[in-house]
């Protein structure tokens, strides 16, 4: 057994997604992966985890798996062996019952480990070259727990009993335990999106050397607890971030299991994804001038010279109506003659109100509803608008004399609240 193994992990690769339909979409997710794989061959590491999502779709075209072949052959040349366990975009369907990953498999690309799903049978089983779900590798086992589903808490109980059973029968040496799993831990924790609380998994994680993680595609860790989940290594949505894409790097001691990890960015497709308030515009240009001045201001400060990027405009506020004339295929024609631009989608969100209406956000303290209303009815009254505050302080005073019952045109409240009106009058 080595002392020391070097591995990657990544995960949601998502080969042959091809968002909004644009080829130069479909290469950037192939290129990412070219990466991963040079990354690889460089450092000659002992073997390359995937947690699941390899592919985006269920049925392939053949560009993306000539795409996966092209890339997973120069592994196999290698011998850099694959170990890819499924998530939810890669499991077969009712209707096509051989997968394209077993596929691949078969043809000795990958080695596919599944977990046994017949009823009544036990979910671990050793690899026979063909299928099972433990690997027994020189210096490490490694476990594919595939994507548990809406029964993961119930799912990941019965993994953890029955690795137990083999470990107390011996069957399992005493070498690094690594499992994939294609489950977001504490986050999106509901049955669709096959989620776990940490503490479902804690005692698999006492078992278990290393978690590599997937389904998640943002980033996310707990070295204390040896779970990782890379995300994705390419931006699927606008909204993921393209500045923190990639996979770790891990060198383990097989002895005492400690482990130095590295994440290693992905060059990937830049996006930026913006909410603009247009709320300060007093006019449609002077409200064009402002989003063109932030969209240009975050491509240079994010992006800098260099391919065409991705772009999500959210433009919100509330603005009076007919104040405001926004055009947005105009708007799109002058961004893309200021940034390089592949795709761009705005999202008018601005909230038109009538002269009359009084917006009023939901963290407003009573208070201060009661200041809009009252400065609204007496900007609506004719007083000019550098009046308004003054004359309600006026009425606030009356209110709050009013309230202790002090008020009187002859003592010193009377007083003060005559010399307040005496002012506004002079002015």
């Amino acid at each position: 057994m080595k002392e020391n193994i070097k591995f990657i992990h990544c995960a949601d690769i998502h080969l042959g997604a091809n968002p909004f339909e644009i080829s130069e979409r479909f290469e950037d997710m192939g290129k990412a992966l070219e990466q991963v794989c040079n990354f690889a061959l460089d450092e000659k590491v002992d073997f390359i985890l995937i947690a699941g999502d390899f592919f985006h779709n269920k049925v392939l075209n053949p560009k993306t798996l000539e795409q996966a072949i092209t890339l997973l052959e120069k592994l196999k040349n290698a011998n850099i062996p694959v170990f890819l366990t499924e998530g939810n975009h890669d499991m077969e369907t009712y209707s096509n019952v051989y997968s394209w990953l077993q596929f691949l498999s078969s043809r000795k690309y990958i080695n596919l480990l599944r977990p046994n799903k017949k009823k009544n049978e036990k979910i671990l089983k050793m690899w026979d070259e063909k299928e099972g779900c433990i690997y027994n590798a020189e210096s490490a086992y490694i476990i594919g727990l595939g994507y548990p589903g809406s029964t993961a808490g119930k799912y990941i109980n019965k993994v953890n009993d029955e690795l137990s059973e083999l470990i107390k029968s011996g069957e399992l040496e005493d070498k690094p335990i690594i499992c994939m799993l294609h489950t977001g831990i504490d986050r999106f924790l509901t049955e669709a999106m096959a989620g776990l609380k940490e503490k479902e998994i804690d005692p698999l994680l006492k078992k278990v050397d290393y978690l590599a993680l997937g389904h998640i595609h943002t980033r996310y860790e707990n070295i204390e607890k040896h779970y990782y989940n890379p995300g994705s290594i390419e931006c699927i949505r606008i909204t993921d971030n393209p500045f923190n894409k990639g996979f770790y790097y891990i060198n383990m001691n097989t002895k005492n299991r400690k482990i130095d990890s590295e994440f290693k960015i992905v060059k990937t497709r830049n996006a930026i994804a913006l909410d603009i308030n247009v709320e300060e515009a007093k006019t449609t240009e002077e409200c064009e001038e402002i989003i063109l001045n932030k969209v240009q201001k975050e491509y240079e400060d994010k992006c800098g010279a260099g391919s065409k990027i991705m772009l999500q405009l959210k433009l919100n506020g509330d603005i009076k109506q007919g104040s405001l004339d926004i055009d947005i295929s105009r708007l799109k024609k002058s961004i893309a003659s200021k940034i390089p631009i592949l795709h761009q989608e705005i999202i008018n969100l601005i909230r038109y109100v009538s002269e009359d209406e009084i917006v009023i956000a939901s963290d407003v303290s009573r208070e201060e509803i009661d200041k809009m209303v009252i400065e609204n009815k007496i900007e609506k009254a004719g007083f000019e608008k550098e009046k308004v505050s003054k004359i309600y302080n006026i009425i606030e005073k009356m209110k709050e004399y009013g309230e202790k019952e002090v008020i009187d045109i002859e003592n010193s409240y009377g007083e003060e609240i005559e010399k307040m009106l005496v002012d506004l009058v002079d002015e």
